[in-house]
């Protein structure tokens, strides 16, 4: 089955109720196909959003989720999907810039598990943050796992994949931005940075 995404690859899995719904809901990259357990009450709605958005949808066997989505709680739903594409410094600047906000952007240094990523976007997402900032390496990527723990923030929250991340800190603060900086003292926590722009 194809890799998640967030890595280069053109597909991922999103699985699990809340995380396809929101996909669905958002609408932000194309969904393939949907697959489903039973198409009863517990998944009418994922159902009804996809036919509306002429998304196929396959009702499947128990064990085809489980093969799918080993060791995963899938719920009796998965979504095929191309890979959330990354965005740009620039483009989560000019998206605060739209809404007539100062940039409320968190910026993750070293991130290497996914559950710890999906919980900080849907943190971030609820609290009205622009947009997150990941490095490209030696950190977790936007995978199906991510999107699972996200509970589908991570298709309303912009991400940026940043090759050097000293350096996008720089460019941030020559726009404006002002930085502050809070580390975990536990070795497992991971180091975040969280930003908002100067005032006019």
């Amino acid at each position: 089955m194809a890799p998640a995404g967030g890595n280069g690859s053109p597909q991922e899995i999103l699985y699990g109720l809340h995380a396809v719904r929101e996909a669905l809901k958002a609408e932000n990259r194309p969904l393939q196909r949907v697959l489903v357990l039973r198409t009863d009450k517990q998944y009418t709605d994922v159902v009804q959003l996809a036919r509306s958005r002429r998304i196929p949808i396959h009702v499947q066997p128990l064990a085809s989720f489980d093969r799918l989505v080993p060791n995963g709680r899938h719920q009796g739903v998965v979504a095929f999907a191309s890979a959330k594409a990354y965005q740009t410094e620039g483009s989560i600047l000019a998206g605060a810039a739209h809404r007539h906000e100062p940039a409320l952007l968190v910026i993750l240094d070293g991130v290497e598990d996914p559950h710890n990523l999906g919980a900080v976007l849907r943190t971030a997402e609820g609290a009205g943050v622009h947009g997150v900032f990941i490095p490209e390496r030696r950190a977790v990527g936007l995978t199906s796992v991510v999107a699972k723990a996200s509970a589908g923030a991570i298709d309303h929250i912009p991400v940026a994949r940043v090759t050097n991340m000293s350096r996008s800190i720089e460019s941030l603060k020559a726009a404006g931005v002002w930085i502050a900086r809070f580390s975990g003292g536990a070795v497992s926590t991971p180091c975040c940075t969280h930003s908002h722009s100067k005032s006019p």
